[in-house]
């Protein structure tokens, strides 16, 4: 996989979280979560196409991206 850049050839980690409280938001039924993830699986199938992906975690958000800041550092 090649990595995504911004114009100024900063690099990009497309990412999407799932927060735990999404599934027990009483709003959230079975069509919002089918049309989430069929959204995110036609985001992925498009960034493959130009040589990437997209990363799904699950998690607390504030958490997973200091994670990933912390293992990929931005110069």
């Amino acid at each position: 996989m090649r990595p995504l850049a911004t114009a100024d050839g900063a690099a990009v980690l497309p990412l999407f979280i799932i927060d735990p409280w999404f599934y027990t938001w009483a709003d959230v039924g079975t069509a919002r979560v089918r049309f989430l993830f069929e959204s995110l699986s036609n985001l992925d199938y498009n960034l493959r196409k130009l040589g990437s992906q997209l990363y799904l975690f699950e998690g607390n958000s504030r958490d997973i991206v200091q994670e990933k800041n912390d293992r990929f550092p931005t110069n």
